[in-house]
């Protein structure tokens, strides 16, 4: 009878210092948990503020009008805004709240022109599935990220026809990957062009034409001489953010520190890759000088020149083939168009 209830002792000394243990480690936890909260409010609140753009509808004051002199008074000004809708904060809701500011000033709104956001994809379904099998195919080991593209109006033009419209953002390839495009696949890269032209022309003649991105290019009009010196503005005129708040002069530099220009909170800090772009144009490009296509491409892409040759004021010798082609098509159309 001692033994046992020496044995139900020791059974009850566990049992308390059991209670115990797990009081210690409830209490640990609880501590962990206001610890990390902290941290997670002051750091959600931190990126909140940076990347509210890609949480709620945005609108961006694009023009306005009033008097003809500064020193005569309008009878009336207007100022036009553009918006982009996010799927959570559509049409009709992001409407109505511009329509409460403006009522609250006496302001009249009108809508100019309005269509709601594209159906966002289902990324469990049959279509994101099977693209998400090609690119592992194609690329093992590469992930495939879905995220939300916020202003691709064109995607809205695919509904009447299809469920899904995907975009892609593709790695860049450089010229030791397999799936890089290279010189000796320009021959049949060009002859692919020749046809696609073609067909186009075709399909014109017969009341069905279509647009291919690559060919619309204005040859009459276009952009103004400065643009065409100096290409896409990476780097000046616009910059790449991430969500942690970092510069780089576009999105294709991400991740190279030897690009991060500075941040949100101290603004450029690296003004020395700032002016490098700066004077990034076709006429610092020895190969862009004697191009006929030079106008067309400015230059191209500096993010391409720096992969194949660790300089931006390089050219990227395979797209700039490409480029010529795609100009000589769109002269083609252009001829054709004129005949029909």
């Amino acid at each position: 009878m001692e033994r046992g209830k020496e044995k139900g002792e020791i059974r009850r000394g566990w049992g308390i210092t059991g209670k115990l243990a797990s009081s210690i480690v409830v209490s640990v936890m609880i501590a962990v948990a206001i610890l990390f909260g902290v941290v997670y409010f002051q750091m959600s609140h931190a990126l909140l503020e940076k990347s509210e753009a890609m949480l709620q509808t945005t609108i961006a004051f694009t023009m306005q009008s009033g008097s003809d002199a500064c020193n005569v008074l309008p009878q009336e000004a207007s100022v036009s805004a553009n918006m982009r809708f996010i799927p959570h904060q559509g049409e009709r809701e992001s409407l109505e709240v511009i329509r409460e500011l403006a009522a609250r000033y006496g302001l009249e709104m009108e809508i100019m022109h309005s269509s709601d956001y594209t159906k966002p994809v289902d990324v469990k379904g049959g279509a994101f599935r099977q693209v998400e099998q090609v690119i592992g195919d194609t690329f093992p080991g590469l992930p495939v990220c879905p995220y939300v593209m916020t202003g691709a109006t064109d995607a809205s033009f695919y509904q009447a026809i299809c469920d899904n419209c995907i975009r892609f953002a593709p790695v860049v390839a450089g010229p030791e990957d397999d799936s890089a495009i290279r010189e000796e696949d320009l021959p049949a890269l060009r002859e692919e062009y020749d046809r696609l032209a073609a067909e186009m022309i075709k399909r014109k003649k017969e009341g069905e034409g279509f647009n291919f991105f690559h060919f619309m290019i204005d040859l009459e009009g276009g952009p103004c001489v400065a643009k065409r010196l100096s290409g896409c503005g990476s780097g000046t005129e616009y910059l790449a953010v991430t969500p942690w708040g970092d510069l780089y002069p576009c999105h294709q530099f991400v991740g190279n520190e030897d690009f991060l220009m500075g941040n949100v909170e101290e603004g450029v800090l690296r003004t020395d890759i700032r002016d490098e772009f700066k004077g990034c144009n076709v006429y610092a490009k020895e190969k862009c000088r004697k191009c006929f296509a030079k106008f067309y491409c400015s230059g191209g892409c500096a993010a391409n020149a720096y992969n194949f040759h660790g300089n931006i004021n390089e050219a990227y010798d395979v797209g700039c083939e490409l480029e010529r082609k795609r100009v000589e098509c769109a002269i083609m159309l252009k001829v054709a168009e004129a005949e029909l």
